[in-house]
């Protein structure tokens, strides 16, 4: 990996399709999926960086170990029992957050490409953009599926609100349970990963080449970005990770 500082903004190069950045404030380290080929190949991993830059464990989950299938990583997300669930294909797959173990496997019954999730505090809510579905999965993994149309890809939970974003119309939509209500619909399309700060939701649009905010002010570009995919929050230090999907690059930028 190679470590460049472009103004404020720390830029990684040499991932392989990196999809999905988080950080985790146990461990004060971000990780980073990377599907590495083409879907369902079984060669994905998620890295470990810390928050200088320094690639701490490039394969940390790596499918390249026999007890571990990552065909193509993509959305991750914490629960409060210490458990890593990372959107795979038909599948959610569970490792301990400290040990990257792997916890096992749900297959979720009729999913045709799982995203991005989001834990609720009881449960996921996961998106599946191919196959215009949002499915709820209890902590047991058992799966309900809701047709909602569209492409639904980002999802995050902000104040007790779960969002959506839409990759084909722009849209940005709230979840109520069963459905979604389209709250505004943005300048620019192709919307990707989700997240939210005190200022409104932050959007990665690969149309708009752009991290965008909205929020009470309007709709305002964050950050310029090639590709920007699951992009994730570093809230101590206010930094914004964005995983630039095409060029292999990892920007950790001031928020």
């Amino acid at each position: 990996m190679v470590l460049l500082a472009i103004g404020c903004v720390r830029v990684l190069e040499g991932f392989s399709t990196p999809e999905a950045a988080l950080h985790d404030p146990d461990a004060d380290l971000y990780l980073l999926t990377n599907i590495a080929g083409h879907d369902f190949d079984d060669v994905g991993w998620i890295a470990r960086i810390d928050p200088d830059g320094e690639v701490v464990d490039e394969r940390w989950i790596d499918a390249g170990e026999a007890d571990v299938t990552l065909d193509t990583p993509k959305g991750l997300a914490f629960d409060d029992d210490g458990v890593l669930y990372v959107a795979d294909g038909a599948h959610v797959r569970r490792f301990d957050r400290h040990s990257g173990a792997p916890l096992g496997d749900w297959l979720v019954p009729d999913a045709e490409g799982l995203n991005d999730l989001v834990w609720t505090g009881h449960g996921l809510l996961v998106t599946d953009l191919p196959g215009g579905a949002l499915f709820a999965l209890a902590r047991d993994g058992e799966a309900a599926r809701f047709d909602v149309g569209g492409a639904p890809n980002g999802i995050v939970q902000c104040d007790g609100v779960v969002t959506v974003a839409d990759w084909g119309t722009g849209a940005l939509s709230d979840w109520n349970g069963t459905s979604l209500t389209k709250r505004t619909t943005l300048s620019a399309a192709r919307l990707d990963g989700m997240a939210c700060d005190g200022d409104g939701l932050l959007v990665a649009s690969w149309d708009a080449g752009a991290v965008l905010r909205w929020g009470p002010e309007g709709e305002s570009v964050v950050l310029a970005a090639e590709e920007p995919a699951d992009i994730g929050l570093d809230i101590s230090r206010d930094r914004l990770l964005v995983p630039e999907f095409g060029s292999g690059r990892f920007l950790i930028a001031p928020r």
